[in-house]
């Protein structure tokens, strides 16, 4: 169903003769996603419409590419899958799985606080996909909860890729996304008192300061809070699709 961003730029109709065009759900940068209905099979995805003038006028053409050729390439239960893109000589749509309970934050303002369990549903699917986007040398760059989508099951949809990037062994990357969500070296933090003793020792390792010390994707999977209620598809380590 893939189709590649440098053809079909002479179909301005294409998407139109495909779908439904439906709600719009958010706004970015370059332009819109909206909720879209396939005419043959009434199937329902979300479309992010990126605007060509807006791209180019930014200089995110690279940018956009980079986002596709990544999206196309995973492929986990957690992560947010492409099926589709449809290129115009104004537009570009991309059609992808859609998440119809929103993202964590909306989520988390409409219920309260998560319970443990619940969270910890979450959390274990949250790394299981960074996990795989590791093992596959793709980082997001830009993990928080507005990008963390969920399916009417509760399910996480990792999403937003627009600005990971590809990072060879022993290379670092620069500093990005949202400053709320960066990298502890410099965070001053206090847990709640309701919070269980393990959770707590979890948390704490996952906010140690030094990097060097601070806990990694294996020993968090060996912690006991991570490993209470485990689904068994989420036992192992995801598979390298590289």
């Amino acid at each position: 169903m893939d189709s590649s961003i440098e053809q079909g730029g002479n179909c301005p109709n294409v998407f139109k003769q495909k779908y439904e065009p439906g709600d719009l759900i958010g706004c970015g940068g370059f332009g819109e996603v909206r909720t879209a209905t396939d005419i043959q099979t009434r199937r329902k995805f979300a479309v992010k419409i990126l605007i060509r003038e807006r791209m180019e006028r930014k200089k995110m053409e690279e940018r956009v590419k980079r986002e596709i050729e990544i999206l196309r390439l995973l492929r986990h239960p957690h992560i947010i899958r492409l099926y589709e893109v449809i290129d115009t000589p104004k537009k570009i749509y991309l059609v992808m799985e859609y998440a119809e309970l929103g993202d964590l934050t909306v989520y988390m303002e409409a219920i309260g606080k998560l319970q443990e369990e619940e969270a910890r549903k979450i959390f274990q699917q949250i790394i299981s996909g960074v996990e795989y986007c590791h093992e596959n040398r793709v980082v997001h760059r830009d993990l928080k909860p507005e990008n963390l989508l969920l399916d009417s099951e509760r399910n996480v949809k990792i999403a937003d890729f627009g600005v990971c990037n590809i990072i060879s062994d022993g290379q670092f990357t620069t500093r990005c996304g949202c400053p709320d969500y960066f990298a502890p070296e410099d965070g001053i933090y206090t847990l709640p008192s309701h919070l269980s003793p393990e959770v707590k020792d979890l948390i704490s390792r996952m906010l140690e300061k030094n990097p060097f010390e601070r806990i990694e994707i294996p020993k968090i999977r060996e912690h006991p809070w991570f490993q209470a209620h485990l689904p068994r598809y989420l036992t192992l380590p995801p598979p390298n699709t590289l």
